[in-house]
C-alpha cells in the first residue's frame, strides 16, 4: 500500500524546475535590506486591520541575514517586538522532531526487535513499524495499522487517522485514580479507541497525535525527553541559545511574547495565557525567536550540520499528495516529512505554518535560491493572516513576480473569517440540510439530558442547564471542556427530535466567545426511557475533515 506516483512525480518537479528559467538568478543577491518603506507600511496596515499586537520577521538571503520587528510584544509595558523576542512556534515543532528521528536514523546505533518474536534486531530506519518500539502502547483501532505503520507514514501524515485533536488531554488518572499532568504517552494509548478515517497510506489526513507518537519513539529510544535530545543535537551545535522547549523550560527572565485575542465587543486586545502541554510534544512545543529560526533555516538552505546530507535529503523526499494550497503553486503540493514541498514560479520551495491558540508562525525557503523568509506574531489566526501575506510579499519581491499574479494571501483568510461567521449564522442549515420544515420535539425534559458521559479515548463530557436567556429561560445544555489541551466551552442547541447542535468556543476567551466550530449531536434513548449515550461528530474547523462520531456512554445514575 505504498505510493507509486511520488517517486515519479518527485522526478517531475526536478524536471520541471530545470527547465524553467528563474525570474531573479540564484546568484543574483539583493543589496540592503528587503524591508523597504513601502513593505513596513503594507505590513503595519495589515496588522491593524487584523488586530495584530506584534510580528518579527527575518530573511535569510544567500550570505545576509535581515531582521525587522513590528508593533508590540507586551502591550501593558509598550515592549516593542525586536528579533529576540520568544514566540510559541506550533507546527514548526514538527520539523525539528523529523529532524531527531533522522539523525537517531543516521548514526545507525539503534536497532528495534522484529516483529514475528524471533531474537534477530533490525537497524531502526524510516520503514520501521511504529509498534516493533512501542508495541505495548502503539495500538491502533484497525489491526493492519497497528502491525504495519511506520515512522515514515506518522511524519507524512498518511496513516487514515485524522486530527481526533480533541481528544488531546491535559490529565489522565493514575493507578490510584488520582489526576497527574498527562504525557506524550498517554496521548499514544488513548489512540487505539479512535476511528481511524481512510485506509492507511491512500489518503493524507494531517494529524498532531502522530507526531506525539512520533515524539514518544524518541523518548522510548533514547532515554530522554524530546526536548533534551533537541537541545543537545540541534540547537546547541546550531547555536540556537534562545529556543526552549514549552512554557516550563523557558529561564525566568525569558522574553516571551504575550499572547492576544481580540475581543470585538470590547474593541481592544485580551491577554490569553500559554499553557505548558507538555502532552503535545512532537507536534508543537518548540518556543523561539526569527534570530535562532534564521539558523535553522540556514541548515536547511546549505543541507548543513548537524544534519547529514542523508538526513536531509530524507526529510524533503514527498511522500503524499496534501493539496492544501490549491490555487498558489505550480500543481499539488506535496508533504514530505515536517515540510510541505511545491513549485512556485519554478522555484522549489519548502514551507510549513504552526499555531497555537495565541501564537502563529510561518516559514519558507528555496534551497535553489538559497532564500527564505520567517515570521511570528503574537495571536493564532491573525498572527497567521499578516505572517503569510508578509512573508509572500517578501518572496515575491525577491522572485521578481508582478503584483497582478501575485496570490491573494490576505483574501484567503478573508473567505475563511466569512465561513466561521457562516457556521454561527448557518450551522443547521450546514449540519442538518434535509432536516424537516416541523422540527419534533426532544423526547425527555432538558434535565433528563444532564448527565456525565464517557468515551474512553475523549474521556468525560458533562453535560449541564445552558444559561437563561433574555425571557429567563433555559433552553440549552452546556459543557465545560478545559481539562483538553485545546481548552473549549460548548453549547449545545435543539434541532429536532434526538439531533442537537454543539457550538464550541475557546474558554480562555469567555467574553468574546471565539468559536472554534460546530459539530452534530445526537442522543441515544434506551429502553427505560432514559438517555444511554450521546454521538458527538468531532471535526477539524480548518480543513472541514470529520473525525467521526464519538459515542460517549452515560456512566451516572
Amino acid at each position: 500500500m505504498l505510493f507509486p506516483s511520488i517517486a515519479s512525480w518527485a522526478v517531475m518537479v526536478d524536471v520541471v524546475f530545470a527547465a524553467q528559467k528563474p525570474i531573479v538568478g540564484a546568484g543574483d543577491r539583493r543589496k540592503g535590506s528587503p524591508f523597504t518603506s513601502d513593505f513596513k507600511k503594507r505590513t503595519l496596515g495589515l496588522m491593524d486591520k487584523w488586530h495584530l499586537p506584534g510580528l518579527a520577521i527575518a530573511v535569510i538571503d544567500g550570505n545576509d541575514t535581515f531582521f525587522e520587528g513590528f508593533g508590540l510584544a507586551d502591550i501593558a509595558s509598550n515592549t516593542p517586538v525586536t528579533a529576540d523576542t520568544l514566540f510559541m512556534t506550533g507546527s514548526t515543532t514538527k520539523a525539528f522532531t523529523d529532524a531527531t528521528l533522522g539523525m537517531l536514523i543516521d548514526m545507525g546505533n539503534y536497532t528495534v526487535p522484529p516483529l514475528d518474536g524471533s531474537s534477530r534486531r533490525t537497524p531502526l530506519t524510516w520503514r520501521t513499524p511504529i509498534s516493533s518500539i512501542i508495541p505495548a502502547d502503539f495500538v491502533m483501532s484497525d489491526p493492519w495499522a497497528t502491525a504495519h505503520l511506520t515512522l515514515e507514514d506518522a511524519a507524512s501524515h498518511r496513516t487514515g487517522l485524522s486530527r481526533h485533536d480533541k481528544a488531546s488531554a491535559r490529565w489522565y488518572p493514575d493507578e490510584s485514580g488520582k489526576l497527574r499532568t498527562a504525557t506524550p504517552r498517554d496521548i499514544v494509548r488513548t489512540l487505539r479507541y479512535l476511528p481511524v478515517a481512510e485506509e492507511p497510506r491512500t489518503t493524507y489526513m494531517y494529524c498532531n497525535l502522530m507526531y506525539v507518537v512520533l515524539a514518544h519513539c524518541v523518548e522510548t529510544l533514547t532515554g530522554l525527553s524530546l526536548g533534551e535530545v533537541l537541545r543537545e543535537r540541534i540547537w546547541k551545535p546550531l547555536g540556537m541559545k534562545s529556543t526552549f522547549y514549552g512554557v516550563d523550560d523557558l529561564p525566568k527572565d525569558n522574553k516571551l511574547a504575550t499572547g492576544y485575542y481580540w475581543d470585538e465587543g470590547k474593541g481592544k486586545a485580551v491577554v490569553l495565557p500559554a499553557d505548558p502541554a507538555p502532552e503535545i510534544s512532537g507536534a508543537g512545543l518548540v518556543i523561539s525567536s526569527v534570530r535562532d529560526y534564521a539558523k535553522w533555516v540556514r541548515c536547511q538552505l546549505e543541507e548543513g550540520e548537524p544534519l547529514s546530507k542523508a538526513t536531509h535529503a530524507a526529510l524533503r523526499e514527498p511522500k503524499t499528495i496534501d493539496g492544501a494550497f490549491g490555487g498558489v503553486f505550480d500543481g499539488p503540493s506535496m508533504y514530505a516529512s515536517g515540510w510541505t514541498v511545491a513549485l512556485y514560479k519554478g522555484h522549489k520551495l519548502f514551507t510549513h505554518g504552526g499555531m497555537m491558540e495565541a501564537y502563529g508562525t510561518n516559514v519558507v525557503f528555496f534551497p535553489d535560491d538559497g532564500f527564505g523568509v520567517v515570521a511570528m506574531g503574537n495571536t493564532a489566526i491573525e498572527a497567521t493572516v499578516v505572517a503569510e501575506t508578509a512573508v509572500w510579499g517578501l518572496v515575491d519581491d525577491r522572485l521578481g513576480v508582478p503584483k497582478e499574479e501575485r496570490f491573494g494571501w490576505e483574501a484567503k483568510w478573508e473567505k475563511f473569517k466569512k465561513a466561521m461567521n457562516d457556521k454561527l449564522d448557518r450551522g443547521v442549515d450546514i449540519l442538518f440540510p434535509g432536516r424537516g420544515a416541523n422540527p419534533l420535539p426532544a423526547s425527555l425534559s432538558l434535565e433528563q439530558y444532564t448527565r456525565r458521559y464517557y468515551h474512553p479515548g475523549y474521556q468525560n463530557l458533562t453535560l449541564e442547564l445552558g444559561e437563561p436567556d433574555e425571557d429567563g429561560r433555559v433552553t440549552t445544555l452546556k459543557a465545560d471542556r478545559t481539562a483538553f489541551t485545546w481548552q473549549t466551552a460548548a453549547r449545545f442547541e435543539h434541532v429536532s427530535g434526538e439531533y442537537w447542535i454543539m457550538y464550541s468556543w475557546l474558554a480562555k476567551a469567555p467574553g468574546e466567545r471565539l468559536l472554534l466550530d460546530i459539530a452534530a449531536v445526537e442522543f441515544k434513548i434506551g429502553v427505560d426511557g432514559r438517555v444511554s449515550k450521546v454521538g458527538i461528530e468531532w471535526r477539524d474547523t480548518l480543513s472541514e475533515v470529520v473525525d467521526g462520531t464519538i459515542w460517549y456512554d452515560r456512566v451516572d445514575k
